[in-house]
């Protein structure tokens, strides 16, 4: 009885060690995981630095461009009216 008693013990003794060997193996696994995932994300940003400044750029072209468009239909409206006094007063 006792040497049955023993044979479970030992067995759930493994089991647990078992366990825990493959916990650390699985922790082992997400941490290099991640520590490529963080490699990759550096990479991605220094890679992409100048981005933000390029979005700058193209927001005062386009800022600037949104102007010229307004005052070339200000000029257009202008010669619109111009060239029907023309024609009404012929």
């Amino acid at each position: 009885m006792q040497k049955e008693f023993r044979r479970k013990t030992d067995l759930a003794i493994a089991g647990v060690i078992i366990a825990l060997l493959l916990h650390f193996a699985g922790i082992l696994w997400w941490t290099s995981k991640l520590d490529s995932r963080v490699v990759f994300l550096e990479k991605w940003t220094n890679a992409n630095s100048a981005l933000p400044l390029s979005i700058v750029r193209i927001e005062t072209r386009f800022d600037a461009l949104m102007d010229q468009i307004k005052r070339l239909n200000l000029q257009i409206e202008k010669n619109s009216s111009k060239l029907d006094e023309l024609r009404n007063s012929r």
